[in-house]
């Protein structure tokens, strides 16, 4: 419409710009999340042993901060879901083996999910709590929902909900999370609140106290992915930096 001088009116024009920015925003997101997968890929991330209760307290006081700006309650820190939390774990939690910007990247992705379905005036809980004597992470909302027939596709890439949670996006960001899930070789898990405890989005994390293994993820998506995001020069491009490919330092 701009460039058919279709838009006469500056009200129309500021219409369009502000669509083809919030387009470009999500182009960018997209392509950033695409790299992002690429990386995680790799199966040669560095490891090591992680205190738990300190990664909580830093995470939770840093979305904190995100959700007093648009609106949102945040709850945080060690107990189980519909209990009030405690900023000191009541009970041992053991350390973990993992990489933990690959861990903050998941659960970031978690919250904000969480934030983006939770209208003003939400709540997002951030929970650690210990189960069978496994740590296990939880972020739920209080928004919408998803289908219960949707549950079973909400990690699979590029899947978009089609109704409670419906949002112009690209489903990549669940993605990075099972993808740094399975290569702990942990368990993920999503489901509604129960009617009981209202509505909303319950997705848990579910680790090993000593993992020390990770295995080798069976994933037949991800080849369909690879050639659809970076066409079929990838191989050749990864091929050529497989010995020289590091883990990047910043935080994921």
């Amino acid at each position: 419409a701009l460039s058919d001088n279709m838009a006469s009116d500056e009200a129309t024009r500021m219409h369009y710009l502000e669509i083809i920015k919030e387009k470009s925003v999500q182009l960018e997101d997209l392509v950033s999340d695409l790299i992002e997968f690429m990386k995680i890929d790799d199966f040669n991330v560095p490891q090591e042993i992680v205190d738990l209760e300190t990664i909580m307290i830093s995470l939770g006081k840093r979305f904190e901060e995100d959700a007093r700006l648009l609106g949102l309650e945040l709850t945080y820190g060690f107990g189980r879901l519909g209990a009030v939390p405690s900023k000191e774990a009541p009970f041992n939690i053991p350390k973990v083996k993992m990489n933990r910007p690959l861990l903050e990247r998941a659960v970031e992705n978690l919250v904000s999910n969480a934030f983006r379905y939770t209208g003003p005036g939400g709540k997002v809980e951030l929970l650690l709590n210990m189960e069978e004597g496994q740590p296990v992470l939880t972020v739920a909302d209080n928004g919408p929902g998803i289908p219960n027939e949707e549950l079973a596709y909400i990690f699979d890439a590029f899947y978009r909900g089609t109704h409670s949670r419906k949002e112009a996006g690209y489903g990549l960001g669940l993605t990075i999370v099972k993808l740094v899930v399975d290569l702990h070789g942990w368990s993920i898990a999503a489901q509604n609140r129960q009617p009981s405890d209202g509505h909303g989005l319950v997705v848990s994390i579910r680790m090993k106290a000593s993992a020390t293994v990770r295995p080798t993820v069976s994933r037949p998506w991800l080849r369909r992915i690879r050639t659809r995001a970076v066409g079929p020069r990838s191989a050749t491009r990864r091929s050529r930096s497989a010995g020289s490919r590091a883990m990047p330092s910043k935080s994921w």
